[in-house]
C-alpha cells in the first residue's frame, strides 16, 4: 500500500532524542513529601531507575541505584535503546504522553507496565527477554515512559485469565493484550513492525476504564505494519465507563475477527450520553467475514450519544457486517481537517467521503456497490479500480475496469436448410463491459462455418453438412471465464430434420436374420451398403422429439467426468445418432434413459454404440444391449 503519512517508528526512536538529564529524579516518600535522593542509595532505600541509556551486560550504570547495586536485575533498567537520531522525530506528539496513573497492561498473559522486552514464538508464548539487549525479531516491547507498546512480528495466543488476586485480573481476563484502570483514563499507543498476529483467545485487545464517574478510554494503532486479531469474542474493545472512548488507526493495516458467536470485530463503548469516535488516518481497518463494527452506549439496548467515523488520508474501512450503533443519534460520517477523506465499507455498501486516491488496487464485487458521496472524488492513481458484478455511482478521474459478469446468444437452437445461412449475436453482461471481445467456434466440424464481424459480437452461420446433422455453436469471452452455446440443426426444408422412417431391421447395414419380408410375404435377399429411403414429411421426426434429443445432447455435450445424465425419454423413442456420437466424445460420462413404463437404459460413454449410416436408435434396439460390457454386447 502506498503511503501518504510520515511512518510512525518506534517510542524508544523518539525518546532517545529527549535530552535526560543524569541527575537522580526527586521520588515521594508514603507520606508524598518530596524526598531528595543520594546516588548509591540500596534498590531498597530507593527503587528508582535513574539510567537514560539502557544497560546491557556489558555496560551497567554503576551510578544508578537499580542497577549498580550488586546483583542487579537489568530488566528493570528504564534506560533508553539508542537509536539513530534521525529517528527521534518519527513519533507523533501524541505518542509523548506517559502512561495514565494507576493503569496496568498485560499482554500475553504477562504484566509489562513497567516496561521492558519480551520474545515471542510461533505457538504465541510471551517470555521475558533476560539478554539485555533488545532482540531481532518476534518480540514486544512497551515503553513505559511514553506508553507505547511495540509489536516487532509478534505472534500472541495467550490470554490472561481470570486472576481475582491481580489488578484487573476479574475485568480485562481473556485478552490477548489487556489494558485496565479502574480509578481514571485507559489509555494505549500500539506501533506494528512487521506482520502482527493475535489468535485464540476471548479478546484480541481490550483497553477498559471501568470507573463509572471518571476516565476517558484511547486506543492508537500506528506504524507501517499489520496487526490480525483474531477472537472468539471481540477483536477489538474500547469501553469507557464513566467518559467517552476513541479508537484510532494511522497508517496501519489492522484486521478484526471474531470467531464466536458474538460479532463484533470492533467495539467502542463510552457511557450514556458521551461521545464514540472511530478515526482512521491512512492505512485500513477490516471487521472481517460478517464482523461488525459497534458503538455502544451505555450498557442497555438503547443510549444516547454522539458516534462519528472520520476518514482522512485515502484510508479505508471496510465493515463487513455493517457499522451500527445503539444510539438515537445516526452515525457521522466524517474527513480529516485537510479534507483528505477515505472510502467506507457499510457491510456491502460503499461510500467515498472527501477528496480519495487508491493506495492499492479496489475491486466491487458481485453485490456491493460504490458511491460517490455529494462533493467526494476519487482518482485512481495508477492503481485498478476493478467492477466485478457490483455497482460504481458517480465519476472517477482514471480507469476503471468493468468484468464481464455473463454471456448469451441471441438463440439456444438455429434451423438452418442446407446451404442456408442466419446470423447469431452476442450479449456481453454488464453492457458497459470494459472487453466486449468474443471468440466463435463449433463442433463437430463439416456441419457448419462461422464468420464473426469485425466486432466479433455477430457472426454468421452457414449450414454446409446434410439434412439430419447437428453442430454446437459456443462463444467464450475473451477472459475465458463465460461461455454459451447455441444447437444448429441443418433440414431440407427448414421446418426440422427429415429422417427416415424406422426399418424392420434398425440397423440395415448390420443384418442379423439375413432378409426381411415384403408385403407379398416373400423372402429377398438383404441389400448390402447405405439404404436410400424415399421420405416423405409425414414420416419425419416430429419436431418435439428432435428438440427433446437434443437438449439432452446439449447436456451430454457440458457435462464433466463422473456426470450422469438422467433422462425421462416416455414416448420419444428415437434417439438421434448425433447424441450416441456426443456421448462417445466424452471421458466418464453415464447416459441413464428411463421409457416404457420405467425400464431403464444405461450407456456409459466407454460402450457407445459407433454403427455406421445409422440416423438415429430406436431405444427398442438399445434395450438389447447389455452396455456394462465394454464393447456392448447384444442380449439374444
Amino acid at each position: 500500500m502506498k503511503k501518504r503519512l510520515f511512518s510512525p517508528l518506534l517510542a524508544a526512536a523518539l525518546a532517545a532524542a529527549v535530552a535526560l538529564t543524569a541527575a537522580a529524579l526527586p521520588a515521594f516518600a508514603d507520606g508524598g513529601e518530596e524526598t531528595p535522593i543520594t546516588i548509591g542509595q540500596s534498590q531498597e532505600q530507593q527503587a528508582e531507575c535513574t539510567c537514560t541509556v539502557l544497560c546491557t551486560g556489558d555496560s551497567v550504570n554503576a551510578d544508578c541505584p537499580v542497577c549498580g547495586a550488586e546483583g542487579a536485575d537489568l530488566t528493570a533498567c528504564k534506560g533508553l535503546e539508542a537509536l539513530p537520531a534521525t529517528l527521534s522525530n518519527a513519533l507523533p506528539a501524541t505518542a509523548l504522553a506517559a502512561a495514565p496513573e494507576n493503569q496496568v497492561i498485560y499482554v500475553g498473559g504477562k504484566e509489562v507496565t513497567s516496561g521492558g522486552y519480551w520474545t515471542t514464538d510461533s505457538a504465541g508464548n510471551v517470555t521475558a527477554s533476560t539478554a539485555g539487549e533488545t532482540p531481532t525479531d518476534n518480540y514486544i516491547s512497551y515503553d513505559a515512559e511514553n506508553n507505547v507498546l511495540t509489536l516487532h512480528n509478534a505472534t500472541i495466543k495467550n490470554e490472561l485469565e481470570f486472576n481475582e488476586s491481580i489488578e484487573g485480573g476479574t475485568f480485562i481476563s481473556g485478552s490477548a493484550i489487556g489494558v485496565f484502570n479502574k480509578s481514571g483514563n485507559a489509555e494505549l499507543t500500539i506501533s506494528l513492525v512487521g506482520t502482527n498476529t493475535i489468535a485464540n483467545v476471548g479478546k484480541g485487545i481490550f483497553v477498559l476504564a471501568s470507573s463509572a464517574s471518571t476516565g476517558s478510554s484511547n486506543l492508537t494503532i500506528q506504524g507501517d505494519g499489520s496487526l490480525n486479531a483474531s477472537a472468539s469474542q471481540t477483536g477489538i474493545w474500547v469501553q469507557s465507563n464513566g467518559n467517552n472512548a476513541a479508537l484510532c488507526v494511522e497508517n496501519a493495516e489492522v484486521t478484526a475477527s471474531p470467531d464466536g458467536a458474538v460479532k463484533n470485530g470492533v467495539l467502542v463503548q463510552a457511557k450514556d450520553g458521551s461521545d464514540v469516535s472511530l478515526t482512521v488516518n491512512g492505512g485500513s481497518l477490516t471487521a472481517s467475514v460478517n464482523a461488525n463494527i459497534w458503538f455502544q452506549f451505555g450498557s442497555g439496548v438503547s443510549g444516547s450519544g454522539t458516534p462519528t467515523v472520520t476518514v482522512s488520508n485515502n484510508a479505508i474501512v471496510r465493515a463487513n457486517g455493517g457499522i451500527a450503533n445503539n444510539s438515537s443519534s445516526p452515525i457521522q460520517y466524517e474527513t480529516g481537517s485537510d479534507s483528505t477523506g477515505g472510502i467506507v465499507f457499510n457491510g456491502n455498501e460503499g461510500t467515498v467521503y472527501g477528496s480519495v486516491e487508491l493506495q492499492e488496487d479496489l475491486e466491487i464485487g458481485e453485490g456491493e456497490s460504490l458511491t460517490l458521496d455529494d462533493g467526494a472524488s476519487l482518482d485512481t492513481d495508477g492503481y485498478t479500480l476493478t467492477v466485478n458484478g457490483g455497482t460504481l455511482t458517480g465519476n472517477v478521474k482514471g480507469d476503471v475496469i468493468y468484468k464481464v459478469t455473463g454471456v448469451s446468444l441471441s438463440l439456444d437452437t438455429l434451423t438452418l436448410v442446407e446451404n442456408g445461412t442466419s446470423t447469431l449475436t452476442a450479449t456481453i453482461m454488464p453492457d458497459n463491459a470494459t472487453n466486449q471481445n468474443v471468440t466463435w467456434e463449433s463442433g463437430p466440424s463439416g456441419i457448419v462455418t462461422i464468420s464473426p464481424s469485425a466486432d466479433t459480437k455477430t457472426a454468421t452461420i452457414t449450414a454446409i453438412g446434410a439434412s439430419g446433422s447437428t453442430a454446437t455453436i459456443t462463444v467464450t469471452t475473451e477472459d475465458g471465464n463465460k461461455t454459451a452455446t447455441c444447437t444448429v440443426i441443418v433440414t431440407n426444408n427448414g421446418s426440422g430434420p427429415v429422417v427416415p422412417p424406422q426399418p424392420s431391421d434398425p440397423a440395415p447395414s448390420q443384418p442379423e436374420g439375413g432378409g426381411s419380408t415384403g408385403s407379398s410375404g416373400s423372402s429377398a435377399p438383404r441389400q448390402q451398403g447405405p439404404v436410400v429411403h424415399n421420405v416423405s414429411n409425414s414420416s419425419a421426426y416430429r419436431k418435439g422429439e428432435y428438440e427433446f434429443w437434443m437438449k439432452v445432447r446439449t447436456k451430454i455435450v457440458s457435462a464433466g467426468p463422473g456426470e450422469v445424465i438422467e433422462v425421462n425419454a416416455r414416448d420419444n423413442d428415437k434417439m438421434p445418432n448425433s447424441v450416441m456420437q456426443a456421448l462417445a466424445a466424452k471421458e466418464d460420462v453415464t447416459l441413464r434413459i428411463r421409457w416404457n413404463d420405467g425400464e431403464e437404459i444405461v450407456i456409459p460413454s466407454a460402450a457407445a454404440l459407433q454403427e455406421k449410416m445409422r440416423m438415429f436408435y430406436p431405444l427398442s434396439y438399445l434395450a438389447k444391449f447389455d452396455f456394462a460390457q465394454t464393447p456392448a454386447k447384444k442380449v439374444k
